[in-house]
């Protein structure tokens, strides 16, 4: 009986430790989105995402029969596909423009945040676009209509 209260306490512990963890990480994480320096958020946006999944998976333990583990990572897996810019509808915008153009180079264009002028960072030419393409089904009939 003693060891199963003390089960439940570490488990009460942990669970308040991973809120709290989870709530000052947040902070930071929403932070540093909003600042303009260059910081690499690929491990935050891990960190809270997992520490979110591994709260859930707490709370749902009783009822589940899944492991904790498995909650933290599809939280991080989650938080991280949340956080990334290029979507399949980005995807199918490069797509049309190789269908619809047959220019050689694009221009890759920037907003920056405080300027309302964007800026020419350089050019991407037709064949290093085809070869990010391939081996890539993002539609049922490929790069090239085939």
């Amino acid at each position: 009986m003693l060891a199963y209260e003390f089960a439940d306490l570490l488990a009460v512990i942990y669970l308040e430790l991973s809120e709290a963890f989870s709530k000052t990480f947040t902070m930071t994480l929403l932070t540093s989105y909003d600042i303009a320096v260059p910081s690499g958020l690929f491990i935050p946006v891990m960190l809270a995402g997992g520490s979110y999944g591994w709260i859930v998976g707490t709370l749902l333990g009783p009822v589940s029969n899944l492991d904790v583990g498995l909650f933290a990572l599809l939280g991080a897996a989650s938080f991280l596909s949340g956080s990334m810019r290029m979507t399949h509808k980005e995807v199918g915008n490069v797509m049309r423009a190789l269908k619809m153009t047959r220019h050689n180079r694009f221009p890759v264009i920037d907003h920056p945040r405080f300027t309302d002028a964007p800026v020419l960072c350089g050019l991407v030419l037709r064949s290093h676009l085809l070869v990010l393409l391939q081996g890539k089904k993002f539609t049922k009939d490929g790069v090239d209509g085939e």
